[in-house]
């Protein structure tokens, strides 16, 4: 038996995407029309000890008037 196998190895950048202008920095709002599509994904949930410090840490520079931008944020 042969067995031939061809792979393409290409470099996959996940955060290679464009934001909308009012979503450039967190904490943005969505349109309130968007609601109903969005609400699976804005279900709270209990949050792992290094999650709630990221999210804390990120609250704390909001209230301190600091810019945060969203892809920062995420990556």
């Amino acid at each position: 038996m042969e067995v031939d196998l061809v792979a393409e190895m290409a470099v996959y950048n996940p955060f290679n995407f464009f934001l909308e202008p009012d979503a450039e920095h967190v904490s943005f709002q969505y349109d309130p029309a968007l609601a109903h599509e969005l609400e699976p994904f804005q279900r709270c949930c209990e949050l792992s000890p290094p999650l709630a410090a990221m999210v804390s840490d990120a609250k704390a520079k909001i209230a301190e008037g600091k810019a945060l931008r969203t892809i920062d944020f995420l990556v």
